[in-house]
């Protein structure tokens, strides 16, 4: 895979403005917060890799835009906060208008990034499905990865009884069983059985034992 930097750097080279270290850097620095155990370095880079494990020439309208939002969907990132979306937008427009991106790149970014916190993208609008996609392509993991990123949830949750977790992280990953579908980019949606498996393998660890 292209390291980050590269990825970053193609993203401003796309809109033709000169990418900004500083920015880049700052960036990289937030996702290795010592308290993000799956939200960090990892889970970006993963995210990328399944972005360039496909061709996604034929759906992929605004490349740039997906890119920025990638980076900075997770900028800011607090398990105590029900703001992590919004305060990760206010961070791109603020970074990104001091850069001179045009107002309508940095429009669609920070709409990709507050449609994360899980709003259905519209039926055609491609590019937000598939970043929605993108950030849930965890659950459609191998098994044992699957369990890793789970345990690593967990980690950064630990503030929160045993009980509470098990409670609240089961009927969260229910909403996302209960959904017609996972997955709705035309690429992803095979990606839709495995991720069943997982979240209802999880569902039943977590419950087991709960009172």
């Amino acid at each position: 895979m292209q390291t980050l930097q590269i990825i970053y750097a193609q993203a401003f080279t796309a809109l033709n403005l000169p990418p900004c270290p500083n920015l880049f850097n700052q960036l990289i620095a937030n996702y290795q917060e010592p308290h993000r155990h799956y939200h960090n370095l990892h889970h970006l880079q993963q995210l990328f890799t399944v972005l360039q494990k496909f061709n996604f020439s034929n759906y992929l309208n605004d490349r740039p835009s997906i890119i920025l939002s990638v980076f900075f969907h997770d900028a800011i990132y607090d398990t105590r906060s029900h703001e992590n979306e919004a305060q990760s937008a206010k961070w791109a427009a603020e970074s990104l208008t001091k850069l001179n991106l045009p107002n309508t790149t940095i429009d669609r970014i920070t709409h990709l990034i507050n449609l994360t916190k899980h709003h259905p993208a519209q039926p055609t609008d491609l590019d937000a499905q598939l970043l929605l996609d993108l950030d849930l392509s965890i659950f459609a993991t191998p098994p044992l990865q699957y369990q890793t990123y789970a345990k690593a949830i967990r980690q950064e949750y630990h503030w929160v009884s045993e009980a509470d977790y098990r409670k609240g992280r089961s009927q969260i990953l229910q909403t996302f069983l209960n959904r017609d579908r996972i997955y709705h980019h035309p690429e992803m949606q095979h990606y839709e059985s495995q991720a069943r498996i997982n979240l209802n393998q999880e569902i039943e660890t977590l419950n087991q034992n709960l009172i």
